[in-house]
């Protein structure tokens, strides 16, 4: 069961977003990001910046482009493992699972210097050098859900995969089953 407001809910509100191109629904704008690049997601204090070093991940937290809220959890995927930590002086893992391997093509995109994304919350990002797509969603709290995709632009997170949802008030890493639902594995309340 799914409960209004859980980290859950809103994992699959944007789980939802990925999955929005059918049924009448218009396409999400899909926005390539590579090592180096930041996002701001419009409307919230959901931050991210992707590594510049091996292997490429895509690390969020709240707060400001500079500072983490204090005692805020924040979150990060890469195509090896999808984790929780501390984001406030020395981060701390809080929970980390590995990915299983997926095949299939890596997302890429022009090559481009470091730049800075405000993105809204119908929005989905791919992650250049990786399996990682990202979805926001406009729920009363948006979040942003990151997971693997086995290819670029497919319809659902690797079966088997973890993602990571984050939003103003948790931060949680779900296991993505063979049909595409999502449970939580691990949760954190923000402050």
């Amino acid at each position: 069961m799914v409960h209004r407001g859980s980290v859950v809910g809103l994992a699959a509100l944007a789980a939802l977003a990925i999955c929005a191109v059918g049924a009448g629904a218009a396409a999400p704008t899909v926005v390539s990001v590579a090592p180096g690049d930041a996002i701001t997601i419009s409307g919230t204090s959901l931050q991210c910046t992707v590594t510049t070093t091996a292997p490429v991940a895509l690390a969020c937290e709240i707060g400001t482009t500079t500072t983490p809220v204090v005692h805020s959890y924040a979150t990060a995927v890469s195509d090896a493992e999808a984790l929780i930590f501390e984001s406030t002086g020395r981060p701390d893992i809080v929970a980390m699972r590995r990915e299983p391997t997926v095949s299939g093509a890596l997302q890429h995109a022009p090559h481009h210097r470091p730049a800075h994304y405000t993105l809204g919350t119908a929005v989905r990002i791919a992650v250049a050098g990786s399996h990682i797509e990202c979805a926001t969603s406009a729920a009363a709290t948006p979040a942003l859900t990151c997971g693997l995709l086995s290819a670029p632009g497919a319809a659902r997170w690797a079966a088997g995969s973890y993602v990571a949802v984050i939003s103003a008030r948790a931060a949680s890493v779900e296991r993505v089953a063979a049909g595409g639902a999502l449970s939580t594995v691990v949760s954190k309340r923000q402050p």
